[in-house]
């Protein structure tokens, strides 16, 4: 689009080499493209790599729009996924904080650091129709993983929770992070975790359809049908489209604020 509108002209850009000659037909400088390369140019043209840049292109966008990020100091928040997790709740949630200075990583009990997750694709209202999403990389070594060094664990949905709710170490590390009064914050099929480790009983939650009746018997006060709660050091949503509440409820709690 920017190629069509004759923007490019003069601006240093990077994207997917695929998008090379593009950039070069519409009179743009070609940066080659590293793991997260962003420019940004003098006539304030923002590009970058795509979604695996979203957290730098996030922190640009903040900047140049004048915006100040207040309590962002590396904030450590621990994502536990799987194969097939949740495409848009494991990555969306893990680039925004990112883009706001919180320290993310992803562990899972099966998986070594550099490995991929494969993600999943979900419709609303159609859990049945799952179509394969992008991959989802383990950052840390599941022996490196410590409670200590993080202030949130967020456990995405997706069919990752089926596996990991299998795994005692996982729900145990889950009961850790609420024993020792840090943030849990749990996405639809991640409620499976929170009822194996007791995190629910007396809570107000909100949960999609498969996992409302599995909140109702882990003893759930009340349980909403859509939108994100907060309920303490506790936060739950529904499904993928309150990721918008889910994401300001975790800022809010870890002490972030963006001011303009």
């Amino acid at each position: 689009m920017l190629a069509a509108a004759g923007a490019m002209a003069g601006v240093r850009c990077t994207a997917f080499n695929s998008l090379r000659p593009v950039v070069e037909l519409g009179g743009g400088t070609w940066v080659e493209p590293e793991p997260w390369t962003i420019c940004v140019s003098h006539d304030h043209i923002l590009t970058s790599l795509g979604w695996p840049a979203h957290a730098e292109i996030l922190k640009e966008l903040l900047r140049a729009m004048g915006a100040r990020v207040l309590g962002g100091r590396g904030q450590g928040v621990l994502f536990l996924c799987g194969d097939y997790v949740d495409d848009y709740e494991a990555k969306v949630p893990f680039r925004a904080l990112a883009g706001l200075g919180c320290r993310v990583e992803a562990a899972c009990p099966t998986k070594r650091k550099g490995e991929p997750c494969v993600t999943a694709i979900y419709d609303v209202g159609a859990a049945s129709d799952e179509k394969r999403g992008h991959n989802f990389m383990v950052t840390l070594d599941w022996d490196d993983v410590h409670v200590d060094d993080y202030d949130c664990v967020v456990l995405p949905g997706g069919r990752s929770p089926e596996l990991l709710v299998t795994h005692s170490k996982v729900v145990e590390l889950v009961g850790e992070f609420a024993a020792r009064g840090k943030l849990v914050a749990s996405i639809d099929q991640g409620h499976l975790l929170l009822a194996k480790a007791g995190l629910l009983k007396g809570k107000r939650c909100a949960s999609g359809v498969p996992m409302r009746v599995i909140a109702n018997l882990a003893g759930a006060a009340t349980v909403e049908p859509e939108g994100a709660i907060a309920d303490g050091r506790l936060v739950t949503a529904a499904s993928w489209p309150d990721l918008a509440n889910f994401i300001a409820h975790l800022v809010e709690l870890l002490g972030i604020t963006v001011a303009f």
